[in-house]
């Protein structure tokens, strides 16, 4: 995350359109002793938040479903679109929402999905899925 953010402040600097004589300059207008500051590593939840943006990104919802856009170019607040809307068209938007994102708990599941019904590991083949956390040395 450390690195990450170093990598977008330079690209930030790099499309800078002010002068450097004009302005701040890089790193004057940070804090000294900020609450937060980028880690050594991601967390379970900033993986969580980056596959949020990118599903909201990938998958916006149908125009009807979502806040609107002003004539200014401002948008509708979130709490004044979500106050505006009816039963039904929550229901809708959950409906929606669960078709188009995921969790990352999902991928605990992904590799012992059979993707054939000839896989090794169908109930068919008397095969049987081990889905704990455990190595499967430990149990023999």
């Amino acid at each position: 995350p450390a690195e990450a953010e170093a990598e977008r402040r330079a690209r930030q600097h790099a499309c800078r359109k002010t002068p450097i004589g004009y302005g701040n300059r890089p790193g004057t207008n940070r804090s000294d002793d900020p609450v937060c500051s980028p880690g050594d590593a991601y967390t379970v939840c900033s993986y969580r938040r980056a596959i949020q943006y990118a599903c909201e990104r990938a998958f916006p919802p149908p125009e009807h479903l979502r806040p609107r856009v002003f004539e200014d170019g401002k948008r509708e607040t979130s709490r004044a679109f979500h106050a505006q809307l009816t039963e039904r068209e929550k229901r809708e938007i959950a409906k929606w929402k669960k078709a188009h994102r995921w969790h990352p708990h999902q991928l605990r599941h992904t590799p012992h999905t059979p993707h054939t019904p000839h896989t090794p590991h169908t109930p068919s083949t008397g095969g049987s899925l081990n889905l704990s956390h455990h190595h499967p040395a430990a149990h023999s």
